[in-house]
């Protein structure tokens, strides 16, 4: 009890000498302010018998009144619940707590609930919106869509028309909704109609003044999936997310950023003659994750004299020939919970994995590996250079027997560079050092059990 509130009862008691014994029994007997619940507790109590239990109250020590926590509901989705208390229970007909999102789908704060608040908050993945779109934790509205797909010309919307980009008639081409107004717009590219491959889009690039979101249809693409060749940026924002994209040129990466920022996500590379993905001049940053780089000469290569700030988690390369990650000076930023997977097989030119300028460039909790038939030349999985924290490093022979493998990748799904279930990089990561990815590879949230996993892919 406060010195206030000590200081409150002695001087009742002054008045209150000739009927009551002491000033305890002030807090039994009625008092002359009902409002006051730091004085008399059961003010508190008496008023949810009032509601016939429908509503909650708790003394606010400021005001020393009795606040009503919740308010009474009709149905189970009543948006009257909002604010801290989201959903109403159909049977008290009171408004408390959210326990999943379906109890914030009409509130006005999001339409995902936060398991450790109850509160409604803002969306989590896409499909916790309508409109199967979530950017930056708000669901985008259908209208601002507009829908590309390569069918009979003569179907398309006109290329002036790009607010009426529809799923009835969208567009032919991404490059005929693109406007330079500073405006964020949003694009979803659709797969050709009934075609068993899907339709190739030359290229797509913003420029300065432009900020594009482009999707494709799912997660990490197949053969069948939207399909880009290049993809750039020179001074605006682009965001990609969904897509497939293919170079077969030593001098066109398949998506590059020379100036502004790049995001890639949830996408397929790769370049079978040079670089899945480049950043220099310019570049203020970039921002790769759940992607597949795959097939590449390089995978990612950030030139010399760019002082991009980069961010890469839980990305998977594959099958690379020369260098997994090349990080120029003064580049900086986080390279963490990536699987690398070098193939020096019949190779006669030097591999590296990771490759740093400096220990500034943090490469953490991520798994490199050499998949060879021990023909190889020298292979340098992590460059010295790089400031490490919590990597695996392996070089697995893939002629041996099973039993006699490194256990760190399960060889069932070689293809996705998977953990083995009894892999030591399991629950490996310290959370409390570097701050994970919410997802995996796959989209599986992170941690799985005890602890984050370490690479890109997170063991169910």
């Amino acid at each position: 009890m406060t010195s206030r509130h000590m200081f409150s009862f002695n001087v009742s008691c002054l008045f209150t000498l000739l009927c009551l014994s002491s000033c305890e029994d002030l807090l039994l007997a009625p008092y002359p302010n009902a409002n006051n619940c730091v004085v008399n507790p059961k003010q508190c109590k008496d008023l949810e018998a009032q509601s016939g239990g429908r509503d909650i109250y708790q003394c606010n020590e400021q005001t020393e009144a009795c606040e009503r926590l919740t308010s009474s509901c009709r149905i189970a989705k009543d948006p009257e619940c909002q604010g801290s208390r989201p959903h109403c229970d159909d049977v008290r007909l009171i408004c408390v707590e959210c326990l999943d999102n379906s109890h914030c789908m009409m509130n006005v704060n999001g339409p995902h609930c936060d398991a450790d608040t109850g509160l409604c908050a803002g969306c989590q993945q896409d499909d916790e919106c309508d409109s199967r779109w979530c950017d930056a934790q708000k669901c985008i509205d259908t209208k601002r869509i507009v829908y590309v797909q390569h069918n009979d010309p003569g179907a398309c919307a006109l290329d002036g028309d790009a607010s009426g980009g529809t799923i009835a008639r969208p567009f032919c081409d991404v490059s005929g909704v693109v406007r330079g107004n500073g405006m964020r717009q949003y694009v979803k590219i659709l797969s050709p109609a009934g075609a068993m491959t899907s339709y190739v889009y030359k290229g797509v690039s913003a420029n300065v003044g432009e900020d594009l979101v482009v999707r494709g249809e799912g997660r990490l693409p197949t053969t069948r999936g939207v399909q880009i060749k290049l993809a750039a940026v020179s001074g605006g924002m682009l965001t990609l997310s969904g897509v497939r994209i293919t170079s077969a040129d030593m001098d066109n990466p398949c998506a590059s950023c020379t100036g502004g920022r790049l995001t890639v996500t949830d996408a397929v590379m790769s370049n079978s003659s040079g670089k899945a993905v480049e950043a220099k001049g310019s570049c203020a940053a970039l921002n790769l994750q759940r992607n597949i780089i795959q097939d590449s000469e390089y995978g990612v290569f950030i030139a010399e004299g760019s002082a991009v700030a980069y961010y890469m988690a839980s990305n998977t390369f594959r099958r690379i020939r020369t260098t997994g990650a090349h990080f120029g000076n003064p580049a900086y930023g986080y390279f963490g919970f990536n699987t690398v997977l070098v193939d020096s097989t019949g190779a006669t030119n030097r591999i590296t994995g990771i490759d740093c300028y400096s220990t500034a460039q943090s490469v953490a909790y991520s798994l490199a590996f050499d998949v060879t038939d021990m023909k190889k030349p020298t292979v340098t999985l992590i460059s010295p250079n790089c400031g490490q924290v919590g990597n695996v490093t392996e070089t697995v022979d893939m002629d041996l027997p099973t039993t006699e493998a490194p256990l760190l990748i399960d060889r069932a799904r070689t293809r996705m560079n998977c953990i083995d279930k009894v892999s030591e990089a399991q629950a490996k990561a310290n959370a409390g050092r570097e701050l994970p990815p919410v997802f995996d590879l796959f989209g599986s949230p992170r941690p799985q059990g005890k602890g984050y996993d370490i690479g890109a892919h997170e063991l169910k």
